[in-house]
C-alpha cells in the first residue's frame, strides 16, 4: 500500500459508495447539494469532504457559468493545485481526479473509478460514464490527473 495515497483500502470503498450516492443529482452551476444540484467542481469538493479527505469544507471563489470562455487564466487548475494535496500522475487510476480541457483551457473535472468517470454534466447531472472510448478520454482533452494524497 502507498502510505500517501488517500483512496486505497477502506477509503476506496468509501469513495465508491459516496460517488454512487451522488448519481442523479441535477447539474446546477455554483451549487453543491446532493440531490439538489451540483456543478463539476463542487461535486469534486463535496466528495472529497464526504470521504474525509478534506478537513473542512472547501470554499471556491465566485465564478460565472461561462468563466472559461472569457479568460485565459487556468482558474480550475490553479484552484485544484493550490487546494487539493496531490501527486500528478500520467494515467488515471481509481480515486484520481481528472481535469479536462474543454475549449481553450481546463474547465471540467471528474473522479475516475473502475474505468468510469463520475462527473456532473450540464443537462445530465451527476452521471457515471465509461472512460475508454468516450470523447473525454481523448489525449487532447485529458489535461491533468491528480492523485489525492495525505502527508504521512
Amino acid at each position: 500500500m502507498d502510505m500517501n495515497r488517500f483512496y486505497q483500502g477502506d477509503k476506496l470503498a468509501d469513495l465508491e459508495r459516496v460517488l454512487a450516492s451522488w448519481l442523479g443529482t441535477p447539474h446546477r452551476h455554483g451549487c453543491g447539494v446532493k440531490s439538489g444540484g451540483v456543478d463539476c467542481t463542487l461535486f469534486i469538493c463535496r466528495v472529497l469532504e464526504e470521504t474525509g479527505f478534506a478537513d473542512k469544507p472547501y470554499k471556491l471563489p465566485a465564478y460565472s457559468a461561462d468563466w472559461f470562455r472569457h479568460s485565459g487564466e487556468e482558474r480550475l487548475l490553479d484552484w485544484m493545485i493550490g487546494n487539493v494535496p496531490h501527486e500528478r500522475i500520467d494515467k488515471p487510476e481509481d480515486g484520481a481526479i481528472v481535469l479536462f480541457t474543454f475549449g481553450r483551457m481546463i474547465s471540467h473535472s471528474a473522479f475516475y473509478y473502475q474505468d468510469h468517470l463520475y462527473h456532473s454534466l450540464n443537462k445530465r447531472g451527476v452521471i457515471r460514464s465509461a472512460f475508454k472510448g468516450c470523447p473525454w478520454s481523448r489525449k487532447d482533452r485529458v489535461a491533468y490527473i491528480l492523485r489525492p494524497v495525505r502527508a504521512s
